[in-house]
């Protein structure tokens, strides 16, 4: 079984730089309700700059595969996008997992 889960919070893997600006997550999709060991999965979620300022964003997805017939991470990072977002404004950010991150 995997898990994949958007995390719009402070983790291991961001970077430590300063922002201008806030943003919140919505809408989280994924393109499939199963997954198989081969198949890709496109995550599309919709984050919206709350600042005042135009800012980037990186949107991170991480996996988790609690039943695992080998030992791996606990949680992983599996794909990334860095978004430029005007303030007060919304983009729709489409990421694939590949097979091999899962």
């Amino acid at each position: 079984m995997l898990s994949v889960s958007l995390t719009p919070k402070a983790s291991l893997f961001q970077g430590h730089g300063l922002s201008y600006s806030s943003f919140a997550y919505s809408q989280l999709r994924l393109n499939a309700s199963t997954i198989g060991p081969c198949d890709a999965v496109r995550v599309t979620v919709s984050v919206r700059n709350t600042g005042g300022r135009d800012g980037d964003e990186v949107v991170q997805v991480y996996a988790k595969q609690p039943e695992a017939s080998v030992s791996v991470l606990q949680v992983r990072l599996v794909a990334f996008e860095r978004v430029s977002i005007a303030a007060g404004a919304t983009a729709t950010v489409e990421l694939s997992v590949e097979p091999e991150t899962h």
